[in-house]
């Protein structure tokens, strides 16, 4: 596809797409397809939504990008609030956000660990939590990192067949 992108990315389709509307996208020679992956999860009000798009322009005139770490800021603060009311448990919650599911599952993976004391943990085959070290164990795809001398195992990891029926 280019010289410039690393052979570790393999890609489903050859296409190269251009442009997105909804839940349709359409490849660089014009062709329209719907989308079937929408950004993996994370487009599930399809690409371009005009009250998203509003969303994001009227918080980038305001504030482009801040690192929470360095100072708080009022839209995390007011997410963080809603989205902890919105667990129904009985005992004070809290929480951050990530910039990927990578670091959300290796957090998760430090939380387990601080809270059993033990490394081993278990994981679904066919699952997908990241292409960083810690996460490359749990994944359920083999190559090509599970063949790779520059991965080594970090922990245990138990595996277990996913649940396909109810």
């Amino acid at each position: 596809m280019s010289e410039h992108i690393s052979e570790s990315i393999s890609f489903v389709h050859s296409m190269t797409l251009s442009h997105g509307r909804n839940a349709e996208v359409w490849d660089t020679t014009g062709k329209r397809y719907i989308d079937f992956v929408g950004g993996i999860g994370v487009l599930n009000l399809g690409h371009c939504n005009p009250q998203v798009v509003k969303a994001i322009q009227d918080q980038a005139a305001r504030l482009t990008h801040y690192c929470f770490n360095a100072t708080p800021h009022d839209p995390y603060i007011q997410f963080m609030r809603q989205l902890t009311q919105f667990v129904p448990v009985s005992y004070p919650l809290s929480g951050m956000l990530t910039n990927s599911g990578a670091e959300a599952a290796e957090n998760a993976l430090k939380i387990v660990r601080g809270a059993t004391g033990r490394s081993a943990v278990i994981a679904f085959d066919g699952g997908f939590h990241g292409r960083t070290l810690a996460t490359l164990n749990l994944n359920g795809k083999v190559a090509p990192y599970k063949k790779s001398a520059c991965c080594p195992a970090r922990c245990s990891t138990f595996r277990s067949p996913a649940r396909t029926t109810a």
